[in-house]
């Protein structure tokens, strides 16, 4: 409003004071003819008095209170000086051959007064720009009322250089490009195109995503999140290289292949087998090397291929153990099994040191049974006295040798002691059983006679009886069976030989599967039939 009241105030000073060109028409009080020289000067009343009249009717007509119908013609000038302090200075000066009306300021800046209020450039909702001081319209960038519409083929350019374009590319491939010529950014780690967004960004928030459908409505294909991480909707179907140059491929169906920068590779077959997953490898690789890894847990079965394989673990300090085990207390085993055919289908072997074989079982049934189709050979090389040595510890804990052809020394020369023999008292009628071949039998505490059955012949087994309470202990032999003395006596089944004097002593063997001999005798042994 100063400025308006200054410009309004320069004017009537102007008209009041310099000499122009003036002609006036159809005004309340019209003047038809430029006032004499004198008229400003103060040479005549009616001079002074036209003056001040004219002077009201421009103010009148500057602040609006009448209509001006005529019209004010200036003579074009070069650019005046600039004004006083808060003054503004009306002026008439040629633009590129057109007159124009010009608005200078105390700061030397003269601004045209008709600017943007030419004819516009172009047709209806082209975008304006300044083409040599007149409006220019562009055909290709358009305002309809609600959008700013870049046609196609049109590029918007980022850069003082337009170092970067935006381009709907309509004429050869219909598809939205961001285009730079440019080969680099100012460091490798500064990506040439980057998205950022705030700092405080909320956790797993995604960041960048493509979708199709509506804003409303849409499917998202990709997208990454703040964590860095990548959200795939569909399958990745190309190989990935990674930093140190390895890859991951899915060339051939079901299988994932890791190949490292030097060819080899590894390969995860996960259509293997039913609820199996298989590792092979095409590059040779025949070793699987867990490093510092020293567990593998949740892992069911592992079927190795055909070739020969090892698991080894190679410890380089103390105590750095080895350990194969079935760890859970239920009904569960730990089987080492071979269905090889060699005459070594199963080996544990020590290549240094000594083996342990421990069970802890106590109960019934939880002993440590070796069981062989073919020999059971125990070998010591030891040069010593123990180098092989059966112990049961226990002081009612025994040790039974069972042969169906009888138990025998390498030679004639080995010998077999250190034993002591089985010693069974027994006061009541007893029935002696095969197991207690090689059995010394007594009856002591025995209070009345009684008898002592042997078990039907088989060759081999031996029978020494003792008296050790002065009753008789009746010795009977199986049906079919028979027991002889030198020709002499000879005890059918239903017969018994008997003693009954403390130290009496019978030992008899069974030559046969019949017959019984008696190989030594002490105090009187007499044949009897009952």
């Amino acid at each position: 409003m100063v400025k308006k009241t200054f410009i309004r105030l320069m004017l009537v000073a102007a008209i009041l004071t310099i000499p122009v060109l003036l002609v006036l028409g159809a005004m309340t009080n019209s003047v038809q003819t430029a006032p004499t020289a004198d008229w400003w000067s103060g040479a005549t009343d009616s001079g002074r008095d036209n003056a001040l009249l004219w002077a009201r009717e421009v103010e009148d007509l500057l602040e609006g209170a009448s209509v001006f119908t005529g019209f004010l013609d200036f003579d074009e000038i070069s650019t005046p000086a600039s004004p006083s302090a808060n003054v503004g200075r009306l002026y008439i000066a040629d633009n590129a051959g057109t007159t124009t009306l010009y608005f200078r300021d105390n700061n030397d800046v003269s601004s045209s007064c008709i600017a943007g209020s030419g004819s516009v450039g172009g047709n209806d909702t082209y975008m304006q720009y300044n083409n040599a001081s007149s409006l220019g319209g562009i055909a290709g960038i358009i305002y309809d009322d609600t959008n700013m519409e870049f046609q196609d083929d049109i590029g918007l350019a980022f850069g003082t250089t337009a170092d970067w374009l935006i381009n709907y590319d309509e004429s050869v491939d219909d598809q939205l490009l961001f285009i730079t010529a440019n080969t680099a950014a100012g460091a490798l780690t500064d990506p040439m195109y980057e998205i950022i967004v705030g700092a405080a960004v909320t956790a797993n928030q995604e960041i960048f995503g493509v979708s199709y459908g509506t804003q409303a409505s849409n499917t998202s294909v990709l997208s990454i999140d703040t964590e860095g991480d990548l959200i795939i909707a569909g399958n990745l179907v190309a190989d990935l290289t990674l930093s140190s140059g390895e890859t991951i491929t899915n060339i051939v169906s079901s299988e994932i292949a890791f190949t490292g920068d030097g060819g080899e590779n590894l390969i995860f077959d996960m259509d293997a087998g039913t609820n199996a997953v298989g590792l092979k490898s095409t590059t040779g690789v025949d070793e699987l090397a867990l490093g510092t890894v020293d567990d593998l847990t949740g892992v069911g079965t592992i079927v190795l291929d055909a070739a020969s394989c090892s698991i080894t673990s190679t410890a380089d300090a103390t105590d750095e153990d080895f350990t194969i085990s079935q760890a859970g207390g239920v009904n569960a085993s730990l089987v080492l099994s071979s269905a090889g055919t060699p005459a070594d289908a199963l080996q544990i072997s020590t290549s240094a040191g000594g083996m342990d074989l421990t069970v802890a079982g106590a109960a019934s049934g939880e002993d440590m049974d070796l069981l062989s189709n073919r020999a059971i050979n125990l070998t010591s090389t030891e040069a010593t006295a123990d180098a092989i040595v059966f112990d049961a510890s226990d002081g009612s804990g025994g040790i039974i040798f069972k042969a169906g052809a009888g138990i025998s020394c390498n030679s004639g020369t080995d010998t077999f002691g250190g034993y002591l023999k089985v010693v069974a008292d027994d006061a009541e009628p007893h029935v002696i059983t095969a197991a207690e071949s090689g059995t010394i039998l007594t009856n002591a505490g025995s209070n009345g006679a009684d008898a002592w059955t042997l078990p039907s012949a088989i060759t081999g087994m031996h029978y020494t009886f003792v008296v050790m309470a002065d009753q008789e202990m009746r010795i009977t032999v199986a049906s079919g069976d028979a027991l002889n003395k030198s020709g002499t006596v000879a005890v059918a089944a239903g017969d018994y030989y008997h003693a009954n004097l403390i130290g009496e002593m019978l030992e008899i063997v069974a030559v046969d599967n019949t017959n019984w001999i008696v190989v030594a005798e002490t105090g009187t042994w007499t044949d009897s039939s009952p």
